[in-house]
């Protein structure tokens, strides 16, 4: 139908010689990213990842992801040229 769709996936591993989670993301625009993963009290988990993808993309991205009894939030930030943004909160339940 001509609709530009945007996919991705993301796989996470436990990296034994650094002791942390690491995890890459690969999406539908060329892209990758490579990144950690922190966890922390009270289900929060806290991820860093620098992109591979074209200069056009983003360049690092942070999130704070918080799990809890009635669903999860996350919340992104995003570097692009030294600048980093903040983007809306996402809940999912």
């Amino acid at each position: 139908k001509g609709e530009v769709v945007y996919d991705g996936e993301t796989i996470y591993a436990w990296d034994a010689r650094a002791a942390r989670i690491v995890w890459w993301y690969w999406n539908a625009s060329g892209g990758y990213l490579e990144g950690t993963a922190t966890p922390g009290a009270e289900g929060l988990i806290q991820t860093e990842g620098q992109n591979h993808g074209g200069a056009n993309q983003l360049d690092r991205t942070r999130s704070t992801i918080r799990i809890g009894a009635e669903g999860w939030t996350f919340t992104p930030s995003y570097e692009k040229d030294g600048e980093w943004k903040s983007d809306a909160v996402r809940v999912y339940r």
